[in-house]
């Protein structure tokens, strides 16, 4: 009798271990948004721009990876899909912003965001040509399942509707490289820091119409 105890017992652990997750997954694709009530000309997105985009903290707790793009080649202005994963590597829990939903911060005083967007280099890594659109998270005490506390040693992996668009010079500078061969690093900006993913995942970029890589007319 005390062996099958203690064999129900062990079986018990290993499904108790096996049944605990070290990864917390955000589909914001499959999120469902409150529906707009008013015009919103700024919808709460910063805009993207190069400036302030190169300190780097002494320490992060958490470990920024462009996990993966959902293809390989892209024509400009497509709809795309990308995964991240931010680990926590601290000692202790960090608090993430969990939420795509705008509309339900507009009136919440107390609330935490942070932005995660793409970020597109030559073939080889040394320039930047363009930011694409940043995607902005929110977070509340008030707001329900709005905040994730990420325990030490665990992951959250986002995936993340986009699309590649930028302004129009950023657009014809990643067309014009050669055979349209890019990099693209993940970038989170979180409590006034900007952190870029420490890989990346090589990408191609075609262009819609001739008229987006010929130079302008002077």
């Amino acid at each position: 009798m005390k062996l099958v105890v203690a064999l129900t017992a062990a079986a018990a652990v290993g499904l108790f271990s096996q049944s605990v997750t070290t990864e917390h997954v955000l589909d914001i694709a499959a999120f469902r948004l409150t529906p707009e009530t008013t015009a919103a000309p700024n919808a709460g997105i910063p805009p993207s721009d190069f400036s302030g985009r190169s300190h780097a903290p002494t320490s992060r707790p958490l470990s920024l990876t462009l996990a993966a793009l959902d293809r390989s080649v892209y024509v400009s202005g497509e709809t795309m899909e990308y995964e991240v994963l931010l680990e926590n590597v601290s000692r202790g829990p960090v608090t993430l912003p969990w939420s795509p939903d705008r509309v339900r911060f507009t009136n919440v005083e107390r609330q935490i965001t942070s932005v995660l967007e793409l970020e597109v280099r030559d073939a080889v890594g040394t320039r930047v040509l363009a930011h694409l659109q940043p995607q902005v998270l929110y977070g509340a005490r008030e707001i329900p399942g709005s905040l994730l506390v990420l325990p030490p040693g665990h992951t959250a992996r986002i995936k993340v509707p986009s699309v590649w668009i930028a302004p129009e010079q950023q657009t014809r500078a990643m067309l014009l490289e050669p055979s349209g061969a890019l990099r693209v690093f993940a970038v989170y900006i979180a409590n006034s820091e900007l952190q870029t993913s420490g890989n990346y995942v090589e990408a191609t970029l075609r262009a819609r119409s001739l008229a987006e890589v010929s130079l302008p007319t002077r």
